[in-house]
């Protein structure tokens, strides 16, 4: 049904001087994949092959005599306009991106090139399409990918130290971050090593045992004190993951670490505070309880004897009572203090 019609078509392109290219080309795409549509001047449907009909889902009849608008917006008629007028001006080929279907789920790239006779009048359109829908999915796909990656990217930035080195531990990369707490720039860090922020903290066991790890391909995690370039200390809670090429070898180091001076100030400070705490009761159930226990043995020598006055008397008497009444409290506090101690330790080596 086609191929009678391409014939009919091509000896009508005989009677045009230098239209055998054309005829060679019409052949090959009469069973292409791309839509083929050949039009008058006007914009007027001459031929479509079957590419063109099966992806209409229409009859070739159907198509043949319809509008080169078939199909189309009233917006996306003047975009078409447009395109026709820039094809009349300039002679060459234009290329315009059109939607069709229910939503415009479909998507067709248009290549339209016009055909003249002797005198450069335009006598016939030639319009090849594809479908790009698929394309256009992966295209919105991919900006969606790069936006979330970028997003991730300025979260990193904002809130996590990252660097990345060799595998001999030279940094290959800082981000910004890293440059912002450790107030090195990126071109003093790129080329060394994180020896530059050691603060001296740490035992040469300590990285030993780190480079140990991730030179087995374990991911290390740990707290890390390093100093930055004004001399200032910050702590970093840090993860370095081993990256592999694609033979499984360990081609360079991921290092994440998050910043937390002020909760290892913070520990520090109740470490000090649970010192000095323990060292207060500790004197208090010590150092008050000794002259008490002296003053008990005082007041009971004086208790065994006989005083003629009666206010000596009573005075005796309202001491060992306030004596007593001290000793008890004091008791009570050494008791408080030895219940408590094991608590204050526990707690201790939980954020040391």
């Amino acid at each position: 049904m086609f191929k009678p019609m391409l014939d009919k078509y091509l000896l009508q392109l005989h009677m045009y001087k230098d239209f055998s290219i054309i005829e060679k080309r019409l052949k090959v795409l009469a069973d292409s994949n791309n839509l083929i549509s050949v039009l008058t001047a006007d914009g007027i449907r001459k031929y479509v092959n079957k590419t063109f009909c099966d992806y209409f889902e229409k009859r070739e009849d159907e198509l043949i005599g319809s509008s080169l608008f078939y199909g189309y917006s009233e917006n996306q008629r003047e975009i078409i306009e447009n395109k026709l007028l820039k094809l009349n001006t300039q002679n060459e080929p234009v290329t315009v991106i059109l939607n069709i279907g229910n939503n415009n789920a479909k998507i067709i790239e248009w290549t339209i090139t016009g055909i003249c006779d002797d005198n450069k009048n335009l006598i016939e359109l030639v319009a090849i399409g594809k479908d790009i829908s698929e394309l256009n999915i992966i295209k919105t796909q991919k900006e969606e990918i790069n936006a979330l990656l970028n997003a991730y990217v300025e979260a990193i930035d904002s809130n996590i130290i990252c660097s990345i080195t060799d595998k001999k531990g030279v940094i290959t990369y800082a981000n910004k971050k890293f440059c912002e707490v450790s107030k090195y720039n990126l071109n003093e860090l790129v080329g060394n090593t994180h020896n530059v922020i050691n603060s001296g903290f740490h035992s040469k066991d300590f990285f030993t045992n780190m480079w140990k790890s991730i030179s087995n391909g374990k991911v290390w995690e740990g707290e890390i004190k390093n100093k930055a370039k004004d001399g200032n200390y910050y702590w970093v809670e840090t993860v370095i993951i081993p990256i592999k090429d694609s033979n499984s070898k360990i081609n360079k180091f991921l290092s994440l670490r998050i910043l937390k001076t002020q909760i290892k100030e913070m520990e520090e400070e109740i470490l000090r505070l649970l010192k000095s705490h323990e060292d207060m009761l500790f004197m208090i159930s010590h150092e008050v309880r000794r002259p008490i226990t002296s003053i008990m043995g005082v007041l009971n020598i004086f208790n065994e004897k006989e005083f003629e006055d009666t206010e000596s008397k009573l005075m005796l008497n309202y001491l060992m009572e306030s004596i007593q009444e001290l000793d008890y409290y004091s008791r009570k506090m050494t008791k408080y203090i030895y219940e408590h101690k094991n608590e204050n330790k526990f707690f201790s080596n939980i954020i040391a």
